[in-house]
């Protein structure tokens, strides 16, 4: 009997020891330490306040930046529409219908020029406004991508009106930059035509 009265009296001491206003203080300190989120925020907050002009330099860097690539980008667009159907004039020019070399006074007048593109008395005239379409385009957009193409299409006109020492230098330009071998193989037949027109029998069999 003795031993449990001291037990609880033990039990009873404890409990006294805990005093209620040492554990409201305690509860009072918790709740007014900050939220660790709320900490890196405010932290966050502070430091762009302290760095606000680098903060706007930045932000106004990334903006012309991104301004900048999409103007690149649009003007690229922009470009390879433009030559694309710059390109595609001269395929029209080369294949223009040529006017008839009498006209029947019954049939209807032929216009001059047909969707912008003109038209040629001889496969001469048409041969020759090709070559300078051709010419104009590289002048314009450069000798690269399609400026390739104009340029082989120039050589083969130029092969085609006789004029083959400049048909073969045009020729040997482009088969020395080739990388597509199957233009490389036409860019040679190509020279082998020029010098064959050349009479120059040997370099064409070469």
């Amino acid at each position: 009997m003795t031993r449990g009265l001291g037990t609880k009296a033990a039990l009873t001491g404890e409990r006294a020891s805990v005093n209620p206003l040492s554990v409201a203080k305690a509860l009072t300190k918790e709740l007014q330490k900050p939220d660790d989120c709320v900490s890196f925020w405010t932290h966050l907050g502070r430091k762009l306040a302290e760095h606000r002009k680098k903060v706007i330099t930045l932000a106004v860097l990334a903006g012309v930046a991104f301004a900048v690539g999409w103007g690149v980008l649009a003007h690229r667009e922009s470009t390879a529409a433009k030559a694309t159907l710059a390109f595609a004039r001269i395929e029209r020019i080369a294949s223009a219908d040529l006017l008839p070399e009498k006209v029947d006074p019954k049939e209807p007048a032929v216009k001059a020029e047909s969707d912008g593109v003109p038209r040629f008395k001889t496969e001469k005239e048409r041969l020759e406004a090709a070559i300078k379409e051709a010419d104009a385009f590289v002048a314009t957009f450069g000798r690269e991508g399609l400026g390739r193409k104009a340029l082989l299409g120039k050589a083969a006109r130029l092969l085609a009106l006789g004029q083959y020492a400049e048909a073969a230098s045009l020729y040997e330009t482009l088969a020395a930059s080739e990388t597509d071998a199957e233009l490389r193989a036409v860019e040679q037949e190509g020279i082998a035509a020029a010098a064959e027109g050349k009479n120059q029998l040997d370099e064409a069999l070469r």
